[in-house]
């Protein structure tokens, strides 16, 4: 018998040269997820279900963190704009830094910009991502820049057509590419101050994420997450908003879309794209869990999860505490100073119109307008401090005193009332009634009942946004607006007009502005 053929046969099944090797098993790769910080770094807030149940801090985020990296994954931190901005007072006073040195040392990989990243204009947004110096601690280091690549791929310089971020950055794990692309909401230069963004202009997001992924798929790359800073709603399994518009208007080859802006609680599906938003100001974030086929480099799974930073579960990390507690040290000159006590809340709509008193008062105007944009927090009861203001306003705007006819007075108030959420501004010195069908304001009082006159003249005190906005909710100011007279910050006029109450403060507030429909 000739056994040499049959020696063959077996070898090819026996040989250590073949080539054919057992499938590889999926990557696992995790996304930690954060939007809208505001650089909350040592703030703490209560929910309600479970009663009194405290979350937030960065100290908190940084165990939780820690805690959640799923050992077993690629783990990449990525944020989805408004990190900055808006911020803290133990953030604010020290331009930001602090929240940049925090988030370093969280070790996000990749992010986006939101409206509030230009607050302070683009050239001290351009330091804040790629360093330089400015006045804080004495001794301390020069600041070093943001550590995580930042990206807009709808950022446009209107000279040059350039953007101002990279579009996208791509990361490759065990030989398979895994992209990211930011965008920003087009709302964006309605929501800056004017010269906030100056030079530039917001493209609009779809196309600029299919050009965008038009040119990762030429890499090679098939697995794709869009950091987005625009808003997302959710209701039971139905996403909608401008996140939401986006995944269906984008190309497949999208995965992921972490939302952001409205401060929401999202984790849904849109056009099988997985939509995240993990509320604000750092009270919770996305865990995202992703399988990629290391053969096609596609997505095989994704399922995310909104995670509370829930204190009474965890520790804070202490090398972010000590950080934190840096800082406070070197601020507390100024934001431990006392103004005043309040005797009670005054929060939502009774500080709004607390606000706009003290605006009225302080300016000696006729009446007041204020934006809800423009109240970041609220007075709580017990001792009020000067860091409590700048959390309320921590923009730190300028009043401003201008002079409208009735007339031109009941045009801006039509202009701030919305189609979803109704009339925006508080006011001072006058109630109005508006008319839910037609959204629009049908009469005016002066706080003694009679009606204003429209060809009169009045005196109006509002912040140097919204007399210096081209966004339709506030240009009319600006239109109409004459005699235009400059004032005290707006947290200065706060200080002031808390001071002048007989301590404790007890303040109520009558119901100014009323609805009819008909």
């Amino acid at each position: 018998m000739n056994w040499i053929p049959l020696l063959l046969l077996l070898s090819l099944f026996t040989s250590p040269y073949r080539t054919d090797t057992p499938p590889k098993d999926p990557i696992q790769v995790q996304l930690l997820t954060i939007n809208d910080y505001h650089g909350k770094l040592n703030q703490t807030y209560k929910f309600s279900n479970p009663p009194n149940q405290k979350a937030g801090r960065a100290d908190y985020l940084s165990t939780y963190f820690q805690a959640y990296e799923n050992p077993n994954a690629h783990t990449i931190k990525v944020q989805a704009g408004d990190v900055i901005g808006a911020s803290a007072p133990v953030s604010a006073l020290f331009h930001d830094e602090p929240t940049v040195e925090i988030f370093n040392y969280l070790g996000f990989s990749y992010g986006t910009v939101g409206n509030h990243e230009f607050d302070k204009g683009v050239l001290e947004l351009l330091r804040m991502v790629y360093g330089g110096n400015e006045l804080t601690r004495e001794n301390q280091q020069p600041y070093p820049g943001i550590a995580w690549e930042t990206l807009c791929a709808n950022c446009i310089w209107k000279e040059t057509g350039q953007t101002l971020f990279p579009p996208f950055a791509v990361t490759e794990i065990e030989g398979v590419k895994l992209g990211f692309i930011g965008v920003i909401t087009q709302d964006t230069e309605d929501l800056v101050a004017k010269g906030g963004v100056e030079g530039l202009y917001f493209s609009d997001p779809t196309a600029e994420v299919n050009k965008a992924v038009k040119e990762l798929k030429k890499q090679g790359v098939r697995a794709i997450v869009i950091l987005a800073h625009m808003p997302a709603t959710q209701d039971g399994n139905v996403v909608t908003g401008q996140a939401a518009d986006l995944a269906t208007g984008v190309d497949d080859e999208v995965d992921v879309i972490l939302a952001a802006h409205n401060h929401q609680v999202v984790n849904g599906t849109v056009d099988n794209k997985l939509i995240v938003q993990a509320l604000n100001y750092g009270k919770a974030f996305g865990d995202i869990e992703l399988l990629l086929d290391p053969l096609t480099g596609d997505v095989l799974e994704k399922s995310a999860e909104v995670i509370y930073v829930d204190q009474a579960k965890i520790k804070p990390d202490p090398v972010v505490t000590k950080m934190i507690q840096s800082y406070e040290g070197a601020s507390s000159e100024v934001l431990d100073q006392v103004v005043g006590q309040a005797a009670e809340d005054i929060v939502g709509g009774s500080l709004g119109n607390f606000i706009a008193d003290g605006m009225k008062q302080v300016m000696d105007s006729d009446f007041a307008l204020v934006n809800s944009g423009g109240i970041r927090d609220s007075i709580k009861k017990g001792k009020v401090t000067y860091e409590d203001i700048l959390a309320i306003h921590p923009f730190q705007n300028n009043l401003v005193k201008l002079t409208v006819t009735g007339k031109e007075l009941q045009e801006i108030l039509n202009a701030q009332i919305t189609p979803n959420k109704g009339p925006d501004f508080s006011v001072a010195g006058f109630t109005y009634t508006w008319n839910n069908k037609t959204k629009k304001v049908e009469s005016i009082l002066l706080n003694e009942g009679t009606r204003i006159k429209p060809d009169r003249s009045y005196t109006i005190a509002v912040n140097s946004f919204m007399a210096d906005s081209d966004a339709p909710m506030f240009q009319l100011i600006g239109k109409y607006g004459k005699d235009k007279t400059i004032g005290p910050t707006d947290t200065e006029a706060l200080a002031e007009f808390i001071s002048s109450f007989p301590q404790p403060i007890t303040y109520s507030t009558d119901d100014r502005i009323q609805v009819v429909s008909k």
